[in-house]
């Protein structure tokens, strides 16, 4: 039987608060493959997704909700430094006392909609979960973008945890060779299947794609609030290029982060700074359209999808010179690094590329959510093999 014509039937343990886990249901979908989607924490209200039903999650969601409600986003203060994060022990604590009652839903799942594979997106916690938890099916972790660096690296009980799970890792899914080698050096057997490919599934040529909304001189930012994606640098790096009156400047989520908030106030900048709340992916698709040019100031990464999703739709970027980055601007055009931890020369970088002529890129297949439609399958039934 030809190997698109295999039925296959995956159980997608995931964080389903997180778009990535939404392009991996999707993608799999669109291959063909029957997926049973079962989140990690609460994502929502669509009702395809398998909830968690521990007590400890609950309690968490109605703890989220209220301060949703009550209190106005902010800074989060985590810092970088790896193994100096108090935060990534609790977490690893929580991860650890929830663990009991996460085996044994999965196993009940497992029992009811008997799966050929399971596969966990991210190591920390959905992948150390489901490596240990013993489903009596083949095991497959994805890892991208900070699960190694700086979070494993951030806890000592996590990294102990990491190690010994991902030795029972029938496949990996990874985005960056770092991660790979990172990977292997944990315990990962090198010999088992793998595969390079991007962190969401690939980028939706339907979506992204070089049109004539591009507006000149539109500079986007568009990683959102998280911590590890460095806002506050774009912000600086804004207010720094605010003496070019003809620049404009789009910060994805970053609507209501007071930082974010006080750049408005400058008179200097003032309209000329767009904050947005988080976006739909087809919100997210006409901003990233519009730019001209897309900034990435993050001090640490694997390879963003919104940074891949800007690239198909005709922008260059300007990222931090760190390695997945480094290995992304090798591999494709139209990619422009600066130093990481100077908004200086990001700005100096991003005056370049303004008045440089950019070339359209081709991303290679690894990057594109068609491509790997057939891609995954093909990962999905060399593990198979591998364990039968």
């Amino acid at each position: 039987m030809a190997i698109d014509r295999i039925p296959l039937k995956v159980l997608l343990y995931a964080d389903f608060r997180s778009p990535h886990a939404h392009g991996w249901a999707t993608g799999l979908e669109r291959a063909g493959i029957e997926v049973i989607k079962v989140s990690s924490e609460f994502g929502g209200n669509d009702p395809t997704i398998v909830e968690p039903t521990d007590a400890l999650a609950k309690w968490r969601q109605q703890i989220a909700e209220r301060r949703r409600v009550i209190v106005p986003r902010r800074e989060e203060s985590k810092k970088l430094d790896p193994g100096k994060d108090p935060a990534e022990w609790i977490h690893t604590v929580l991860a650890i006392v929830r663990f009991p009652q996460r085996v044994i839903a999965l196993r009940k799942l497992c029992r009811q909609h008997r799966p050929d594979l399971v596969h966990a997106l991210r190591l920390p916690y959905e992948g150390v979960t489901a490596l240990s938890s013993g489903l009596g099916v083949p095991v497959i972790l994805s890892t991208w973008g900070q699960d190694f660096v700086p979070q494993v690296e951030s806890s000592p009980l996590l990294r102990w945890w990491a190690s010994r799970a991902i030795r029972r890792a029938a496949g990996l899914q990874f985005d960056s060779s770092a991660d790979f080698d990172r990977a292997v050096k944990a315990g990962f057997d090198a010999n088992r299947p793998s595969l390079f490919a991007a962190g969401n599934f690939g980028v939706d040529g339907a979506l992204f794609y070089t049109s004539e909304e591009t507006v000149p001189n539109h500079i986007v930012f568009p990683r959102g609030r998280s911590e590890m994606s460095n806002g506050r640098a774009f912000i600086e790096i804004a207010t720094k290029l605010a003496c070019y009156p003809d620049l404009t400047f789009t910060a994805i989520g970053l609507e209501g982060i007071d930082y974010a908030e006080q750049a408005k106030a400058d008179p200097l900048l003032g309209d000329r700074l767009c904050l947005t709340p988080a976006l739909s992916l087809p919100e997210f698709a006409s901003v990233i359209r519009s730019a001209a040019v897309v900034v990435s100031p993050a001090l640490t990464d694997g390879t963003p999808i919104s940074l891949l999703s800007a690239l198909a739709a005709g922008a260059p970027v300007v990222a931090g010179r760190i390695p997945a980055l480094d290995q992304l601007a090798n591999t494709v055009d139209n990619v422009y690094l600066a130093d990481a931890n100077s908004t200086e020369d990001f700005s100096e970088v991003i005056l370049q590329v303004l008045k440089s002529e950019s070339s359209k890129v081709l991303l290679p297949e690894e990057f594109l959510l068609e491509s790997n439609k057939v891609r995954v399958r093909e990962f999905y039934l060399n593990v198979l093999r591998s364990t039968t």
